[in-house]
């Protein structure tokens, strides 16, 4: 049954999944989809195939393991309104069944000690307790449930060791224990669809009221309010509410808040101008040392790693853009590496990176902490450049410092991007006429012209090589006005 004939209340795993994370863009997305839905982007084609390539081997290891030429793959069953697609079922020779819901994400331990690791691992037991709960009322005896998900301790060898790099974990007697939640929680959220979500405020979700559902329903709403303030407790926003305070300028001072919320308040009812602490900012441009290295990676993590020595989710270099100033007042000489896919392409790059880069000089980056965590996996992976990474983590400077210390603060940047920053420090620069304009998209299409192939690989390869030479570009330019 394709979504478009689906009844207007029927609940699928996907509809209940997006109820206990928002009850209102729940109802918004079946009623008003347009408000909610958008088109899926290069980067999201990218995450969906990923999922797709997990279960795929997850399948055929399952029929190697119990000797069957096919398994049951999005298999439907229903019950009244409720309709459950699994990713793998096994039919058994006594009747049963064993269900398989696979997560193309890492595998949580039970007794994992983070908060956000274990409310995640407790998505992924409510997303198969929704799909037993309705395999169940089917008819279906379902005796097994399990998770599959990728042991992120796996190392690839030479190939891909699919039963080592998988972990399957049963977990019938969990989501058994979650029957008489979901119970409710499907006669919550039927409620929901047949009555909406209410106009109070109660148990907003994380993006309390810039929330889709109240941009839609309420679009008066002022644009910053009380559930802004940061740690702002429930006590607190009852205590404002009832004196009839809801947008962050109507605040009186004498409200019972943290220096740090009152601080806020007062930055929203007076936004502070444009302020440049030229001595600050000399200060920590006087660390730099000529040549001058403006460097940018782009990377992709695949799930199944590709290369050995790699785990799961671990970040592949595959290009790099160097633009180097020589001496103050010098133009800029720009080196590149894009890899073709032709096996690992980091031993490549970084033989091309030590030429362009050298033992001297300072080494300029945007977020320096993701270029020096990738240096640290180059050198794990390609111990024999280990001195020079070394060497050029030792060199790392952070040109987005002054923008994100406030030695630099201008009300028209929106944040600290380098891609709100630009246009405002360089009039007439942006990415605006690039035919990539994100790292998500760059790193997604790489990824799908190497490894699925498509037909314009070449003008592909010609727009990547344009955005990461606009990137150290933009930096150099940036550095300019700063300096």
């Amino acid at each position: 049954m394709s979504p478009e004939q689906l009844p207007e209340t029927t609940l699928t795993k996907t509809d209940f999944k997006l109820f206990l994370e928002c009850p209102r863009e729940f109802w918004l997305k079946r009623y008003h989809p347009e408000q909610i839905v958008t088109p899926i982007d290069a980067h999201g084609r990218y995450l969906i195939r990923q999922g797709y390539e997990v279960e795929r081997e997850a399948r055929a290891l399952i029929a190697r393991e119990f000797s069957v030429d096919a398994l049951e793959s999005q298999y439907t069953v229903t019950f009244e309104n409720l309709l459950a697609r699994f990713d793998i079922l096994r039919m058994n020779d006594d009747g049963t069944v064993a269900i398989y819901e696979v997560k193309s994400s890492k595998h949580i331990p039970r007794l994992e000690s983070a908060k956000s690791k274990r409310e995640k691992r407790e998505k992924n037991l409510y997303d198969l307790a929704f799909q037993v709960h309705v395999a169940r009322l089917s008819g279906l005896v379902v005796s097994e449930a399990f998770l599959v998900t990728l042991d992120g301790d796996y190392v690839r060898g030479e190939d891909l060791e699919i039963e080592k790099a998988l972990h399957f974990e049963d977990v019938t007697e969990e989501v058994t224990g979650l029957h008489r939640d979901v119970q409710l929680k499907v006669s919550e959220a039927m409620s929901v669809l047949q009555n909406g979500p209410g106009d109070g405020f109660e148990g907003l979700c994380k993006a309390k009221l810039k929330c889709a559902y109240f941009v839609f329903a309420q679009p008066e709403l002022p644009e910053t309010t009380i559930f802004d303030i940061p740690r702002i407790s429930d006590k607190r926003i009852e205590s404002l509410r009832r004196q009839g305070v809801l947008a962050v300028e109507d605040v009186p001072g004498s409200a019972d808040l943290t220096g740090t919320q009152m601080a806020f308040v007062e930055k929203c009812k007076n936004p502070p101008p444009r302020m440049v602490d030229i001595h600050g900012i000399s200060a920590i441009l006087s660390e730099l040392e000529y040549p001058l290295h403006f460097l940018d990676y782009e990377t992709v993590n695949p799930a199944l790693p590709k290369f050995r020595g790699m785990r799961p989710y671990e970040q592949v270099t595959f290009q790099y853009s160097v633009h180097v100033v020589e001496s103050e007042g010098s133009e800029p000489i720009h080196y590149e590496y894009l890899s073709d896919g032709t096996g690992d392409p980091q031993s490549d790059l970084l033989k091309g990176l030590r030429e362009a880069i050298g033992d001297a000089g300072s080494v300029i980056s945007w977020n320096k902490s993701f270029e020096i965590k990738q240096n640290e996996l180059l050198g794990r992976l390609f111990p024999e450049y280990a001195e020079f990474i070394d060497s050029l983590n030792a060199r790392m400077f952070d040109l987005a410092d002054p923008f994100r210390l406030g030695l630099y603060f201008d009300p028209a940047i929106c944040g600290w991007s380098i891609k709100n920053v630009l246009p405002v420090l360089v009039p007439g620069m942006n990415y605006d006429d690039l035919d990539i304009g994100g790292g998500a998209a760059a790193s997604a299409l790489w990824y799908m012209d190497v490894f699925e192939g498509t037909e314009d690989k070449q003008e592909r390869m010609k727009q990547l090589r344009e955005y990461c030479s606009q990137d150290t570009l933009a930096m150099v330019k940036i550095f300019e006005v700063l300096r």
